[in-house]
């Protein structure tokens, strides 16, 4: 009998018992083999029986096993695609932390534009304003004056009748 080093991953090695085919299993160890619940052996057939009972018993055994391993490796397709998509969800979170960052900094930049404006150009704007409005009466009162000279000197200039 030889073994084989199974793998599930590397750092998870198990050896088990093979046999090789033209190694021979004593009938008494096939006798040994339980068939059913409370049963101790199949020690009452004969060695025909015993070793086809043994071959059915190792093929259903071997079928289990192999519907296992199938199992196993859909668990760990599974695990996988699990694994990748928290590498996506992982690569997502970075890129909206970066994309925070940059929004943050931009926010920075807008409140500091409207901290100036309202430093700044607010009073300069405010003070615009009042010598716009310092100009335009300044120029209408001059408007006035032209109008009341103009027709002061009109007025003087008519022929006086009698």
């Amino acid at each position: 009998m030889s073994f084989l080093t199974l793998s599930i991953n590397e750092s998870d090695l198990h050896e088990v018992p093979v046999m090789q085919a033209n190694e021979r299993v004593p009938v008494t160890q096939a006798h040994a083999m339980p068939v059913n619940e409370g049963s101790s052996g199949i020690g009452n057939r004969n060695d025909f029986d015993a070793i086809n009972h043994t071959m059915a018993l190792s093929t259903q055994a071997m079928t289990a096993v192999s519907n296992m391993a199938r199992r196993l490796q859909a668990r760990v397709q599974e695990n996988q695609q699990w694994r990748d998509e928290v590498c996506l969800l992982k690569q997502q979170v970075v890129n909206m932390c970066k994309e925070k960052k940059e929004l943050k900094r931009k926010n920075a930049q807008l409140e500091n534009a409207v901290q100036y404006y309202a430093t700044v150009i607010m009073p300069r704007l405010t003070e615009i304003e009042n010598r716009e409005r310092h100009v335009t009466e300044a120029h209408e009162k001059l408007l006035r004056e032209v109008k009341k000279k103009k027709s002061v000197k009109a007025s003087e200039n008519l022929p006086v009748i009698e």
